[in-house]
């Protein structure tokens, strides 16, 4: 591929959805414009940002590879990258967060696995985890090829990691993005992706995942992504039944042990935040799925949580 004659190049839309990431914004800008490959666009929604974002704008509104679009009210996640692939132009798109970085190879790289591969619908690299500052601590293990006759949806093991692109032309053939997700919109897409195409990983980290106190990484924000992930779920089982895909399903057992994991999860962490309420709801909810529930974990999380209101006082 000749990086020199731009004009040659294929366009490739990176896509970032921002809201309150000022902190951490222009670093992630500025990983992107020092890529090798020189033909890209930013498309930049900001989703009703309340931090310093809009004055960080003044800093890059004049650059012509970089569009910025508002949304006048905080409209969520599925809403704001659903717009930013609407409005751009590329013949690839990729998601990069406002608060992480990709290697400066990193566009080349994916670009020169689609266009040696036109049956791909989903090219994903691994990447590495990084504290809040953005020291590396490890390289992740688990982004890793999905084995054939599994899923994104069905298998267990490592798959696809957080920077990832598609082609356009093969997203337009699924529904895209949903507007109405404000966590895992990105599981969703993966589903319906995997479902119109291959989905191939290359193992070189070429993205710097940040950990920090607002990411989806911390406990509370990590339930509530993973409720969403349970409805795509849900979504994308029905949608291949309907369709008879060929792509592999969710068995009800498999289904039922994923909303055990979020039942029981979810409770023990509100145990210990003492939302009580919260707790006996979620657990009522767990027993539709007690005869997947070999542990009983769910009578051990009830029987924990009686102790635990003998213990408190009244007042």
């Amino acid at each position: 591929m000749d990086l020199s004659n731009s004009n040659s190049l294929p366009l490739f839309s990176i896509i970032i959805a921002n809201y309150n990431n000022g902190k951490y914004l222009l670093g992630c800008i500025e990983s992107i414009k020092n890529q090798t490959y020189v033909n890209w666009e930013i498309i930049l929604v900001d989703d009703f940002s309340t931090d310093n974002s809009h004055e960080l704008y003044k800093n890059i509104k004049n650059n012509k590879q970089i569009k910025i679009l508002y949304n006048d009210t905080n409209k969520g996640v599925g809403y704001t990258k659903k717009r930013a692939v609407d409005n751009s132009l590329g013949k690839y798109i990729g998601i990069v967060d406002p608060d992480d970085k990709i290697t400066p190879e990193t566009l080349e790289i994916v670009v020169n696995k689609f266009e040696i591969n036109k049956d791909i619908a989903l090219v994903y690299t691994n990447h590495h985890i990084c504290d809040e500052n953005l020291k590396i601590i490890k390289s992740s293990t688990n982004s890793g090829q999905i084995p054939k006759g599994e899923s994104q949806l069905s298998y267990n093991g490592p798959k696809v990691g957080p920077f990832w692109a598609f082609e356009k032309s093969v997203y337009d053939q699924t529904e895209g993005f949903d507007s109405s997700f404000r966590a895992a919109e990105d599981q969703d897409l993966y589903y319906k992706l995997e479902e119109v195409g291959k989905i191939i990983f290359i193992n070189k980290p070429c993205y710097f995942y940040r950990y920090h106190n607002n990411g989806i990484s911390t406990t509370n924000n990590f339930f509530k992504a993973y409720l969403f992930n349970l409805r795509a779920m849900k979504i994308a089982n029905k949608r291949r039944k309907k369709n008879n895909s060929t792509v592999k399903c969710l068995s009800k057992k498999d289904l039922a042990s994923r909303w055990l994991f979020y039942y029981q999860g979810y409770s023990l962490y509100l145990l210990e935040k003492k939302h009580k309420a919260k707790v006996t709801i979620l657990l009522l909810k767990s027993f539709r799925f007690i005869i997947f529930d070999k542990q009983l974990l769910s009578l051990k999380i009830l029987l924990k949580y009686i102790v635990f209101r003998k213990a408190i006082p009244k007042q």
